[in-house]
């Protein structure tokens, strides 16, 4: 949960610096949901995969289906700025893609910010638009 947040809140800020540079680049968020893919196959315990290989076909959807959030914010033009877009059925893991709740915190400029100066010096990157 604690690197989705900060993913968002870097792509939040990059979008924020983004604007100001006066660049028309767009920066968007979003999430696939709950697909049935393979990437639980490596990374998860068995007793985890057991569990997700009997519930995925109840409370899962396609993969293709799992990008179209994706592929909508890649390719839809008037999408809102600091929003956070996915399926929007059950819980949010399914169903079709709009605006999705989004924690206050997430938008928390302050925080933003340091994380930004934080990635960038353990990244060595600068990463100004």
């Amino acid at each position: 949960a604690q690197s989705k947040l900060a993913q968002m809140m870097f792509a939040y800020e990059l979008q924020r610096r983004v604007q100001a540079a006066g660049k028309s680049v767009q920066v968007h968020v979003c999430h696939p949901g709950a697909s049935r893919t393979n990437l639980l196959q490596d990374t998860a315990s068995l007793g985890l995969r057991m569990v997700w290989n009997v519930l995925k076909r109840f409370i899962a959807q396609s993969a293709e289906k799992g990008s179209w959030p994706e592929v909508m914010c890649a390719t839809e033009d008037g999408l809102k700025n600091e929003t956070y877009y996915g399926p929007t059925k059950r819980g949010e893991t399914v169903g079709p893609i709009d605006e999705c709740p989004l924690e206050e915190h997430a938008l928390n400029q302050r925080v933003a910010a340091k994380l930004w100066t934080l990635s960038e010096q353990k990244t060595s990157l600068s990463w100004s638009p």
